[in-house]
C-alpha cells in the first residue's frame, strides 16, 4: 500500500509539473491581457463548479429516497426528497449549458487571436524564415494546431480544478462511509494513473512523427493545386496522384496508431470502471447483510463510482491531451520566438515621401548554406534615374530587389535611401515608398476594384484612366470595376494579368519603383507600347528594372551587367 501511496504522489507531481509548465507557456499564446483572461476562465469556472457540485450532490438523494421514504412508507419524505432531487438536476442541465457555452465563447475569442497574432508575426518574417519553413506548414499552424489547441487553452485547465476536487471528494466520501471500499477504489484509480502515465510518452512520439506527416501533405497538396495545369499539361498527373496518395495513406496510418493508442487507455478505463462497480457491489452486499450499511447507501455508492469514474477519466483525458499538444505548443512557440523577422527602424523623413537616391555600398551577401551572391557590391542610383538590371538566372537580380525591400539583410555593408540606413527606416512607412512588380503575379478573387486598390485610395475615374492608359481591353471587364476576378488568374492572359498588375502598382503614385520582369508575358506590339507607357509614366521617379528583354532597356538611363 505504501509503494502504490509513492507511486500515486510521484504521478501527482509528474502531473501538478506538467500542468505548471503548460500554463506557462500557454500565457505565450493567449493574445489577450492576463487579467482579462483570468476572470474570464474564472466566470467559466464557476458555472463548472456549481454544475460539479450539483452533479456530486444528485446521486446522494437516492440513499435518502430509499431509506427515508420508500423503506419506512413515509410519503412526504419522498415526495420531499424526489422535489430535492429535481432541483438539483435541473441546476445540472442549466449550468452545464452555461458552462459549455462560456467555455466556447472564450476558446473562439482566443484561437481568433492567437490565428491573428500568428499571421501578423508571419507576414514580418524575412527570407531567412521561409527557407526553413514550407508554406504548408505554415498553413498547418494557422489552421490546423491552433484549433487543436483550442480546448487546451480554455476548458482544460478547468476541468482538472473541478476533476480533482470531485475526485478527492468522492474518495473521502467512500472512506468515510467504508475503509475499505474506499481503499480498493483508490487503489485501482492509482493504478489507472500510472498506466496512463506510461501510454502518455508514447502518444507525444506518435503525435510529434504525425504531425510531422501533416505538415508534409499540407506542402505536397498545396504545391501541386497550384500548379496543377502545369501538372496536367505536362504529363506527370499519375506520378503526383501516385505521390499525394503514399503520403496521405502515412498521415491515415499514424492517426489510425494514435486512434489504437487512445483506444486502449478508454479500454483500460473502462476495465477500471467495470472493476470499482463490482469491488462495492461486493464488499457492500457483505456490508448490507452484517448491517453496517443501508441498500440505499449501496445504490447510492455504486452511482458515486461512476461519479468517480468519469473524474478520473477526465484528467487522464486531459493528460493525454497535454502530451498529445505538446508537439503543436512548442511547433507554434518556435514561430512566435523565432527571430528571422524583417528589421525595422523608426526613421520617417519630415517631408513624408523619400526623394529616390538609392545606394549600395560594399554589399556583401550569401543565402544560408549557398555560395556568396554578392562581394563588396557598389552601385548609386540618383533619384529619378530609371535603371536596367540584366544579368544570367543566379546572378543575384532578384536578390537585390530583396536586399531594397529588407527581406534580406547584408551579411556586410549598407544600402542607403536618400542618404539614410534602410534598416534605420520604418518598413511600413518604406512599403508606401516603393512599389513592387512581381515577375510572377497574384491576384486574390475579387471585384476588379479591390484588386487593382484594396486600401481604397485611388478615385473611380482615376482607375479607369489607368486602365485606359495601360491599354487594357474594356470587353474583358463587362462590369467594369465591378467585374469578378478568378484568383487564380485561368480567366486572365499573362499579358493582361500584367497589365491589371501595372494599374494596381501604379495607382499609388509612389516615388520609387521596382519592376521584375514586366514585359516578360507581352507580344512583341503590346511590348512596345508599354514600353513607352512606362518611359511617360516613370519619368521623374526612381526605377530598377529587372530584365531579360532587351527593348526595354531603351528607356533605362543605365544598364548595370550583374
Amino acid at each position: 500500500m505504501q509503494e502504490q501511496a509513492a507511486q500515486a504522489a510521484r504521478s501527482c507531481l509528474e502531473y501538478a509539473g506538467m500542468i505548471g509548465v503548460m500554463i506557462k507557456k500557454m500565457r505565450k499564446l493567449i493574445n489577450m491581457p492576463l487579467k482579462i483572461y483570468l476572470w474570464k476562465q474564472c466566470k467559466c469556472l464557476i458555472f463548472l463548479m456549481i454544475y460539479s457540485l450539483a452533479s456530486l450532490s444528485f446521486p446522494g438523494f437516492l440513499s435518502y429516497i430509499v431509506d427515508d421514504g420508500i423503506m419506512v412508507h413515509d410519503a412526504n419524505k419522498m415526495i420531499f426528497y424526489c422535489v430535492a432531487m429535481s432541483v438539483t438536476g435541473i441546476v445540472m442541465i442549466v449550468f452545464q449549458y452555461m458552462e459549455q457555452i462560456s467555455f466556447y465563447k472564450l476558446a473562439q475569442e482566443i484561437t481568433a487571436a492567437l490565428k491573428e497574432k500568428i499571421y501578423h508575426i508571419l507576414t514580418k518574417k524575412n527570407i531567412n524564415f521561409w527557407s526553413k519553413h514550407t508554406p504548408g506548414d505554415m498553413f498547418t499552424v494557422l489552421e490546423g494546431d491552433v484549433e487543436r489547441l483550442e480546448n487546451l487553452m480554455t476548458a482544460t485547465v478547468s476541468d482538472i480544478v473541478v476533476n480533482l476536487f470531485m475526485s478527492v471528494g468522492i474518495a473521502a466520501y467512500f472512506l468515510w462511509i467504508d475503509v475499505w471500499i474506499g481503499m480498493e477504489v483508490l487503489t485501482l484509480a492509482v493504478a489507472f494513473a500510472c498506466i496512463q502515465r506510461k501510454l502518455g510518452d508514447k502518444v507525444e512520439k506518435m503525435m510529434d512523427e504525425l504531425r510531422g506527416k501533416i505538415c508534409e501533405l499540407s506542402g505536397f497538396t498545396d504545391e501541386s493545386m497550384n500548379h496543377m495545369l502545369n501538372i496536367q499539361a505536362s504529363g506527370y498527373s499519375t506520378y503526383m496522384e501516385k505521390n499525394y496518395s503514399e503520403k496521405n495513406r502515412k498521415v491515415i496510418q499514424g492517426f489510425i496508431k494514435q486512434m489504437k493508442c487512445i483506444a486502449v487507455m478508454r479500454g483500460i478505463g473502462g476495465t477500471f470502471h467495470v472493476a470499482a462497480i463490482l469491488s462495492v457491489l461486493i464488499i457492500g452486499s457483505v456490508r448490507v447483510r452484517e448491517g453496517t450499511l443501508s441498500i440505499g447507501l449501496l445504490f447510492s455508492l455504486t452511482i458515486y463510482v461512476q461519479r468517480l469514474y468519469a473524474p478520473i477519466v477526465s484528467l487522464g483525458n486531459a493528460y493525454m491531451e497535454i502530451r498529445n499538444c505538446w508537439p503543436i505548443i512548442r511547433k507554434i512557440l518556435s514561430v512566435l520566438e523565432n527571430g528571422d523577422n524583417i528589421t525595422s527602424g523608426t526613421f520617417v523623413p519630415d517631408t513624408g515621401r523619400v526623394q529616390g537616391k538609392i545606394e549600395f555600398r560594399d554589399i556583401s551577401f550569401c543565402y544560408p548554406g549557398s555560395r556568396p551572391v554578392f562581394q563588396r557590391f557598389h552601385l548609386s542610383i540618383l533619384p529619378g534615374t530609371i535603371i536596367g538590371i540584366v544579368g544570367d538566372n543566379g546572378s543575384g537580380k532578384s536578390t537585390l530587389t530583396r536586399l531594397l525591400t529588407k527581406l534580406c539583410i547584408p551579411v556586410k555593408g549598407k544600402i542607403f535611401l536618400d542618404d539614410v540606413n534602410l534598416e534605420d527606416y520604418n518598413t511600413e512607412f518604406l512599403r508606401t515608398q516603393i512599389g513592387y512588380m512581381l515577375q510572377n503575379q497574384f491576384f486574390f478573387k475579387g471585384q476588379l476594384k479591390e484588386i487593382v486598390d484594396p486600401y481604397s485610395k485611388t478615385d473611380k475615374r482615376e482607375l479607369i484612366r489607368l486602365m485606359d492608359f495601360f491599354r487594357i481591353p474594356a470587353e474583358l471587364f463587362e462590369d467594369g470595376l465591378d467585374t469578378e476576378i478568378n484568383g487564380n488568374l485561368i480567366s486572365l492572359s499573362g499579358g493582361e494579368a500584367q497589365k491589371i498588375a501595372m494599374v494596381r502598382l501604379f495607382c499609388e503614385n509612389k516615388p520609387v519603383y521596382i519592376l521584375d520582369e514586366p514585359t516578360a508575358a507581352l507580344d512583341m506590339q503590346s511590348e512596345e507600347e508599354i514600353i513607352e507607357l512606362l518611359r511617360k509614366f516613370l519619368k521623374n521617379k526612381t526605377a530598377v528594372i529587372i530584365t531579360h528583354r532587351k527593348k526595354i532597356l531603351d528607356i533605362c538611363d543605365m544598364v548595370v551587367q550583374i
